[in-house]
């Protein structure tokens, strides 16, 4: 699990794991990752209907096939640090960015989703 910068540590690091190092992973879980792809086949929980869009590092590897069926990525809409604005967005991170995913709200939303993930691997 990781938030933000360790977001997309998580990210890159679980793109190329192999068979076997993936059978020793219960769940990779991203929240606000900067290299989010919206074309990865990953679950997106993005708190609200509006799918959002690639990181504000552009949209990173996909994820490695072996982790897929693991892998989650958290983002709301108005965090441009996993949804990357036209503009680019403001050069430091939002009230949004910093504070969202630590509101009661947001994280129960968040422990709901890794729950039922880790229950489908066999966790719990």
């Amino acid at each position: 699990v990781g938030f933000s910068q360790g977001a997309n540590v998580v990210h890159n690091f679980s793109a190329d794991l192999t068979a076997a190092q993936a059978r020793r992973v219960a769940v990779v879980a991203m929240i606000a990752d900067p290299v989010k792809n919206p074309a990865d086949s990953i679950r997106t929980w993005s708190y609200s209907t509006k799918t959002p869009g690639p990181g504000k590092f552009g949209a990173g590897a996909l994820m490695g096939k072996h982790v897929r069926d693991k892998a989650i990525t958290f983002c709301v809409a108005k965090d441009e640090i996993c949804n990357r604005p036209a503009d680019g967005g403001p050069a430091s991170p939002s009230s949004t960015h910093r504070h969202f995913y630590e509101r009661a709200t947001s994280a129960r939303s968040a422990g709901r989703q890794l729950d039922a993930m880790l229950r489908r691997s066999g966790v719990g």
